[in-house]
């Protein structure tokens, strides 16, 4: 489920053209889950994030893995050399 919520002003138009950065969400089930019950969980949080003001878009496993492999490809040497550390 990828999350959508307006912030301001593209960043593009803010002085930094060509920039893009697309902020998401995820909640992971552990394998073997039914599909019924997954389907279940993204129709709450949808529902939920709806009434939060929130868009949300469904996306589907092999989706999300894809997702999570091109940001680490585009961010992961990024965050490595500015030393970032999670918390």
């Amino acid at each position: 489920m990828r999350c959508s919520i307006a912030c301001g002003p593209p960043i593009a138009e803010s002085g930094l053209p060509g920039y893009d950065m697309d902020v998401w969400l995820a909640t992971m089930v552990p394998a073997g889950v039914p599909a019924g019950n997954i389907a279940r969980v993204q129709a709450e949080i949808a529902r939920t994030l709806a009434q939060q003001g929130t868009e949300a878009a469904s996306s589907t496993t092999q989706e999300l893995v894809t997702l999570i492999r091109q940001d680490y490809a585009r961010y992961g040497n990024l965050i490595k050399d500015a030393g970032i550390k999670g918390e």
